[in-house]
């Protein structure tokens, strides 16, 4: 699997445990997901600095 393959994978497992334990702590679904997504987002920028931004494309 290429490196983006490796961080989609990363990423879709780290947005579906957010999301999970965002539930099971009473989020409402629409809620959960929408913060779970950005805070993957953020995770995944802070876990490759050498990359663009995945928010906005540029540099930090």
């Amino acid at each position: 699997m290429n490196d983006l393959g490796l961080q989609s994978l990363a990423f879709a497992k780290r947005y579906v445990s957010l999301t999970d334990a965002l539930m099971s702590q009473g989020v409402a679904e629409a809620k959960a997901r929408e913060e779970a997504r950005a805070t993957a987002l953020i995770m995944m920028y802070h876990e490759n600095p050498d990359n663009p931004c995945p928010l906005c494309g540029g540099d930090a």
